[in-house]
């Protein structure tokens, strides 16, 4: 699915860019179909309102208008904060039902006011000079070109509040898709229950491998904010899903997992933005510590049966208590060579000892007092973790 980012970040500043990556809207909420209002804060803290309408265009694909109360906003030029509300548009998946061939023009509006203020001092002034024209006798007809003036500018400005045909009909529209009343705006939740949540799964196909392998994967969220449904395997990278789709802890997770290598480095000299990463995997001497990382974020799932429609996706539990060791013991084939063998202990040296006549030789898990048998866990892994 083509992004508002991939389509429209090209006509934003580098620097906007940049700065709108590390932007994050307070509020979001969505008006009516097709619209987009954020709330969110510029660099020197004033909080500033965007707003996003979709809709038709009447020269063949969609337009999005865009409206912002910052300073560049009302200029109608593309600032930061119009782009930070794009990255979460994205992230949160609004305006997802674009097609891929349909093209989005994006157009910043104006404030209408200072537009206004300034037509409105220019016919003042116009009117002044008509009187004092009149005043002095010199008909109005003899001023050509500020009739003209006065009539093209009352004609602009009696076209803002025309509006086309197409318009008219997309607001029929809507009111057939909206509701007949409606007392409150309906709120964004923080989770994004479209797109789903990042979460690690923990590939099975490399419990032979010293190394641990996961794979990231979006996982839909219920109502209750947990996750739920079958994990579904994604690529991170430019061409795939790119990293500036990813919220704050999501992206603080991934940094710890793939490391923000610098130019001179193993990774090709590439930053973190610019790598594809489709697997992660993470060497004996660090799978504790990002494991145990992931446990306590709530990130790391292994595959949940059934496969099509498991019931409940529980988070593994990283348990930090003491190593399971494997231990042999041999123990009697049937009862009544076990009890020959306790009455082996009450007779003396002279008499002569009853053996058992079968054993049996079995491999258990052992920590402390606890046994477990070897078909307990549902993983083992030979770089040295156990799943259960």
């Amino acid at each position: 699915m083509t992004t508002l980012e991939q389509r429209l970040f090209h006509l934003f500043d580098p620097r906007d860019r940049k700065r709108a990556r590390h932007l994050v809207p307070e509020k979001v909420i969505c008006p009516r179909v097709g619209q987009v209002q954020a709330t969110l804060a510029s660099d020197d803290g004033t909080s500033h309102e965007v707003l996003l309408e979709l809709s038709a265009n009447r020269r063949g694909g969609m337009i999005l208008e865009s409206r912002c109360t910052s300073p560049d906003g009302r200029a109608g030029k593309p600032c930061a904060l119009v782009a930070a509300v794009l990255l979460e548009v994205d992230r949160r998946g609004l305006l997802s039902g674009i097609a891929e061939q349909t093209p989005v023009t994006l157009d910043i509006v104006a404030d209408e006011t200072d537009d206004s203020e300034e037509i409105e001092s220019k016919s003042s002034s116009a009117f002044s000079q008509e009187n004092e024209t009149e005043h002095l006798g010199i008909p109005q007809a003899s001023n050509p070109q500020l009739t003209r003036t006065l009539h093209s500018e009352n004609r602009s400005v009696q076209k803002k509040g025309r509006q086309p045909a197409w318009s008219t009909e997309l607001e029929n529209r809507r009111r057939l898709v909206e509701p007949a009343l409606r007392t409150s705006s309906v709120a964004l939740g923080g989770l994004r229950k479209s797109t789903g949540t990042l979460m690690f799964l923990l590939d099975a196909s490399s419990a032979d491998s010293r190394l641990v392998a996961l794979q990231p994967c979006r996982m839909p969220i219920d109502e209750s904010g947990h996750p739920a449904g079958q994990p579904k395997p994604i690529i991170i990278g430019p061409q795939a899903i790119s990293f500036g789709h990813f919220d704050a802890d999501e992206r603080r997770v991934l940094s710890m997992l793939a490391g923000t290598m610098s130019a001179e480095t193993h990774h090709g000299g590439q930053t973190l933005e610019e790598r594809t990463m489709s697997r992660f995997l993470l060497s004996r001497q660090s799978a504790a510590r990002d494991l145990a990382m992931l446990c306590a974020e709530g990130r790391l799932v292994f595959q949940p049966e059934p496969r099509r429609a498991p019931e409940a996706v529980l988070p593994l539990v990283w348990d930090a208590g003491r190593p399971w060791e494997f231990a042999l013991i041999i123990e009697p084939g049937d009862d009544t060579g076990l009890e020959a063998c306790l009455q082996n202990d009450l007779l003396s040296k002279n008499e002569k000892r009853v053996c058992p006549k079968k054993a049996s030789l079995n491999g258990l898990l052992v920590r402390g007092s606890e046994r477990q048998s070897l078909q307990t866990p549902r993983l083992i892994l030979r770089a040295g973790f156990l799943v259960f």
